[in-house]
């Protein structure tokens, strides 16, 4: 038995641009060929260019690429930019950065080269409070305070038709969900069970207020009894399914705390009791985002009292309102954020991403049951100023993709696809700026007979 030659081997030359930021990872990274992935292992040979390095002796790691250009939404500042996803290739943004209304754009991806509808107007005020979350594979529910009105709390669902390739959104009437102004807060949207919403915010007296509704098509019907969650004042919340039938809403208090509670929502829409109030963090919490990651298990992400990106586990037993339990909460990066956002790709793991004050950034995580565990590499989704998009600016696809909405260096909406790679990811630095590399990738596989 002799070895394979490496005359018999193919090998793949690569010329490749390192971050605009010395001794940083690129938002676009080279791969290992996708053929290679049987290899034993893979051996970067070669590397030339100005001080480079490859930043680990193994190349095979783990981590998000980001290799299309940003597309611009809206060349205009935004106040916030939320996506969700309704499948694969078909996703929703929200904002309310044109003409001082409130409005939303269909994304469809192909790869990761994402492309905007034409502009939908969801309401013609300048909404400073809004939420949107997904219902089925071509529909959407939208809530928010109505600016051009008289400031009640107000919810339209929004349909997406795709004609010869192109995104059109359609919305049904707006509905009306209180009878009185709420108050200028974080909101927030979500289906508890199959045909109801739900939404969290903070109602006329300042109080952490929930209330439901039953829709059928795009027909939201009247609302039943708001329920009180908290009645200290709210500067931040999120609401998500925790099992079919029960809501978890979270939310940070004028006292400084953060605290969580899950309620019975039924098919009529009618709210339960609350459950007994779990605090999540003793310190104020910003960009709250909760999560179902699947039944009895949600996973809420936010800006701890540090200012770092974090996130926890929440569970409940079975059936069960009255208790929370918690795991250890994880920073994923010690240093200031301007904004946090998180989504599961599938029930064991999922992406956090971030605007650190310089770079965009993100970096998957897994789930063991109440343990999240963070990859070794946080990944930059821009290599230079980005300005950060607020909580809810990231959606995942179930394949590893992830679409990042957020504001960028120039201040207009933008949108950027990721992929998430295992064993794959070739990070070439440079200890310059923008450094052109050169590098050839050898597969080395096991010893077989010639003959």
């Amino acid at each position: 038995m002799s070895g394979l030659g490496f005359s018999k081997v193919i090998k793949s030359r690569f010329s490749t641009t390192t971050c605009a930021t010395a001794n940083a990872p690129a938002k676009a990274k080279e791969l290992i060929p996708e053929g290679y992935t049987g290899a034993t292992s893979n051996i970067i040979a070669h590397l030339n260019g100005e001080n480079v390095y490859l930043e680990s002796a193994d190349p095979e790691r783990d981590g998000l690429n980001f290799p299309t250009a940003v597309v611009e939404i809206a060349a205009t500042n935004p106040d916030f930019g939320k996506v969700v996803r309704l499948t694969d290739t078909l996703y929703v943004a929200l904002s309310n950065v044109v003409d001082s209304a409130l409005n939303s754009w269909a994304i469809t991806i192909d790869g990761t080269t994402p492309t905007a509808s034409e502009l939908a107007e969801v309401n013609a005020g300048d909404n400073d409070s809004a939420d949107l979350c997904r219902l089925s594979d071509t529909t959407f529910a939208v809530a928010y305070r109505d600016n051009e009105g008289d400031d009640y709390l107000a919810a339209r669902i929004g349909t997406v038709t795709i004609t010869a390739g192109v995104a059109t959104i359609a919305y049904g009437t707006e509905k009306e969900l209180t009878a009185a102004a709420i108050t200028e807060d974080e909101l927030s949207i979500c289906e508890p069970r199959s045909g109801v919403l739900f939404v969290s915010y903070a109602d006329g007296d300042d109080d952490v207020a929930g209330i439901a509704a039953t829709y059928s098509g795009t027909t939201i019907a009247d609302p039943g009894t708001v329920v009180e969650f908290d009645t200290a004042a709210p500067t931040d919340m999120s609401c998500c399914k925790m099992e079919e039938g029960i809501v978890f809403v979270v939310w940070t208090d004028v006292g400084g705390s953060t605290y969580a509670r899950c309620a019975t929502v039924s098919a009529a829409a009618a709210i339960g009791t609350p459950g007994t109030e779990k605090a999540i963090n003793a310190g104020i919490s910003t960009y709250i985002n909760a999560r179902f990651v699947e039944k009895d298990k949600v996973i809420v992400g936010y800006e701890d009292d540090a200012n770092d990106p974090t996130a926890i586990i929440c569970t409940i037993a079975a059936g069960v309102v009255t208790t929370i339990s918690i795991g250890t909460a994880v920073a994923f990066l010690t240093g200031t954020v301007t904004d946090v956002g998180i989504d599961m790709i599938d029930n064991t793991q999922g992406i956090i991403s971030w605007d650190d004050g310089t770079y965009g950034q993100a970096i998957r995580f897994s789930v063991s049951g109440t343990t999240i565990t963070a990859d070794a590499v946080i990944d930059n989704y821009v290599e230079t100023a980005a300005t950060g998009g607020g909580k809810g600016g990231i959606a995942c696809a179930t394949n590893g993709k992830c679409v990042r909405v957020y504001e960028d260096a120039d201040n207009d909406l933008a949108v950027l696809v990721g992929q998430y790679y295992e064993d794959r990811i070739i990070d070439v630095r440079a200890t310059g700026a923008s450094a052109t590399a050169t590098f050839t990738v050898l597969p080395i596989y096991e010893y077989e007979t010639i003959n």
